[in-house]
């Protein structure tokens, strides 16, 4: 005859128990976590410099999926039905204590006092829509940033530089004078900027910014072994003020690229003057001009704090202009003076049959005296790159 053995199945219905058991007692040993300030902002990742993906108002309640140091991974259930996995600090937020059992004694009291609570719901009774605090999507109120920066800016310069270099060689093979001194055209400048960022995704944003950008250099030519003393001097200048649009893509947590579409507002300047003794010379121009370019740029980013961060940011722009107009102004030691105002042209000036040399003025025509050459509209070359630091607050 076979023998049954009854512990197995015993054992087997012991350890469903227990398991089903333990599943239950997890469910409710679950975190919960409120939040405490006025808004929490809940991020893609563990990191202060991460995208924010939703923010949640006071109130707010959310189950913990665990914790990653100084943030909890959190689960969020939308009414549609999506799940939304994101982290928030704890600072902003505090657990909420499983109830402890109720004692006995307390049993009657909390029995009338829900006896008294069923006969005052089934009375009439105005009703108060209460404001949910639930999260709050980025839709409804989409934050932004703000950015200040400054730094340094190389240009190449184009016909501002080569019509300088242009007068004093002109200047200094007239006179039949050899310098060791070197022209030093303006290619290095100041840079201040702003930006304000709209998030469009976690990922990417929307921006619109400008620039200031200032140049300018001074070169002298101190010429001895002639009588009287006689000195050179040119000063080119540039100055642009870009406006652009521009999309940025976070391709890591502290990293970002971003390009653009630029409209810059531009102006540049030339100096020239000639000292013999006590009789000197001056020629004077300034003119403006307005034109399209682009720009794209890699930076890097360090969070302070959860809305101050830090940014270096390196940046190529290409951006060449024509058809400036302004005024030119000439003046002497004799008390001779006379304004020009037209466009500003480039063409060659000749000392000889085979020796010209770029010069650049404002003419109220095209030149086309004896002795010039090749004229045409002069460029203006802004392309070039930057480097520069600056601060990022969130909002």
């Amino acid at each position: 005859m076979a023998i049954i053995n009854k512990g197995k199945p015993r054992v087997a219905f012991l350890i469903v128990t227990v398991f089903l058991f333990a599943s239950l007692n997890a469910q409710e040993n679950q975190i919960k976590l409120k939040v405490v300030s006025e808004l929490a902002n809940i991020r893609n990742n563990a990191d202060i410099g991460s995208m924010i993906i939703f923010q949640a108002l006071r109130g707010a309640v959310f189950t913990s999926l665990g914790k990653e140091e100084e943030w909890y991974h959190i689960k969020y259930i939308q009414d549609s039905g999506e799940t939304i996995n994101g982290y928030v600090h704890e600072s902003l937020v505090t657990e909420i204590k499983p109830p402890a059992a109720e004692k006995e004694e307390e049993k009657p009291e909390r029995e009338a006092k829900e006896s008294v609570e069923l006969k005052e719901a089934k009375a009439p009774k105005t009703i108060i829509r209460e404001q949910k605090t639930g999260p709050r999507a980025i839709s409804e109120a989409p934050p932004f940033s703000i950015s200040f920066s400054g730094g340094g800016n190389y240009v190449a310069g184009g016909d501002i530089n080569k019509g300088a270099e242009g007068w004093a060689n002109y200047n200094l093979d007239d006179l039949q004078i050899e310098t060791q001194q070197n022209f030093k055209p303006v290619q290095l400048s100041l840079l201040f900027g702003g930006e304000i960022s709209f998030p469009i995704n976690k990922d990417l944003s929307l921006g619109i910014g400008a620039d200031y950008l200032f140049g300018r250099k001074n070169s002298s030519f101190e010429l001895s072994g002639i009588s009287p003393e006689t000195s050179l001097s040119v000063q080119p200048e540039v100055q642009a003020l870009p406006l652009r649009v521009f999309l940025s893509c976070s391709v890591l947590p502290q990293l970002y690229v971003k390009s653009g579409v630029e409209y810059l507002m531009a102006k540049c300047s030339y100096l020239y003057r000639s000292e013999e003794g006590d009789a000197w010379k001056e020629w004077r121009g300034d003119a403006r001009s307005q034109g399209l370019g682009i720009m794209a740029g890699l930076g890097f980013m360090f969070s302070v704090d959860s809305n101050i961060s830090l940014f270096i940011e390196t940046s190529g722009r290409i951006a060449k202009l024509n058809n400036f107009e302004g005024t030119h102004t000439y003046q002497d030691s004799e008390g001779l003076e006379y304004t020009e105002e037209g466009s500003l042209y480039i063409y060659d000036g000749q000392i000889s049959k085979n020796v010209s040399y770029p010069l650049l003025f404002i003419r109220d025509k095209k030149p086309s005296e004896a002795g010039v050459s090749n004229p045409k509209k002069a460029t203006i070359d802004f392309s070039g790159v930057s480097l520069k630091v600056g601060i990022k607050f969130r909002f």
